[in-house]
This record gives structure tokens, C-alpha cells and sequence, in this order.
């Protein structure tokens, strides 16, 4: 998998996947849907974050799907990282044909709610 970091792009390995939280935030003047990456921590150190935005990528060019509506290409995206790094998704009823993203009114809300708690456990 690869990751943009401040040094450029760097592959990162599935293996330090904990967790997939997925969301669609309603926040206007365009909706989105943001997954996160929860990382393994560090002994002592806190659990590192990294978002995806669906206003940012085209996930059916990551997949190479062009054929691919933009939510089942989204889904597509979601479950397979988390088939592949073995980590936890939230909500696990995205891996059911036709469920629909938990949304939130902003991110600061699903925030609270869902991605700290996570990060705590």
C-alpha cells in the first residue's frame, strides 16, 4: 500500500493496519466519505491516523476498475485493505452486500465518537 508522507510516497505495509474506520461526513458545501487508517502503535505512543478523502482519489483507479459506480469501487477499496492487512472494520457491516455508511453531520462529531474511541482501545 502506498502513503504520501512529508517525504514523499513510501509503501506501507499492510502489516501495521489495526483498524479501517469508514464514514461518510454530510459537512457542506459537498459531502464525503473519509476512511481511516489506524496504525499499530508504538509501545507508549499513540495510535497514528492516516485519512483518505473520496474528494481526493478516484477509488476505481486505485482498483483499475473504471467499470466500477464510485460507491461499489469505494466499498471495493475498504474491504479489500481490510481482508488483506487483517484489520478490524468498523463498522463491520460494510463487509454485507448493500449496507450504507454511518454518517455523521461533521467530521469533528464522527471524531468524537467514533475514530477516539477506536484509537483508545
Amino acid at each position: 500500500m502506498l502513503h504520501a508522507g512529508a517525504g514523499g510516497t513510501e509503501l506501507l505495509p499492510f502489516s501495521v493496519l489495526r483498524g479501517v474506520a469508514v464514514a461518510g461526513i454530510s459537512e457542506q458545501p459537498r459531502p464525503f466519505l473519509v476512511i481511516d487508517l489506524l496504525l499499530k502503535p508504538e509501545a507508549g505512543m499513540p495510535t497514528k491516523v492516516l485519512r483518505l478523502r473520496s474528494s481526493e482519489f478516484d477509488p476505481r483507479r486505485i482498483l483499475n476498475r473504471p467499470d466500477l459506480n464510485p460507491m461499489a469501487a469505494f466499498r471495493e477499496l475498504v474491504t479489500g485493505i481490510s481482508r488483506l492487512s487483517g484489520a478490524i472494520l468498523w463498522p463491520s457491516s460494510l463487509m454485507a452486500e448493500g449496507s450504507r455508511f454511518t454518517t455523521f453531520a461533521s467530521l469533528d462529531d464522527y471524531e468524537m465518537r467514533i475514530l477516539t474511541p477506536l484509537c483508545e482501545t
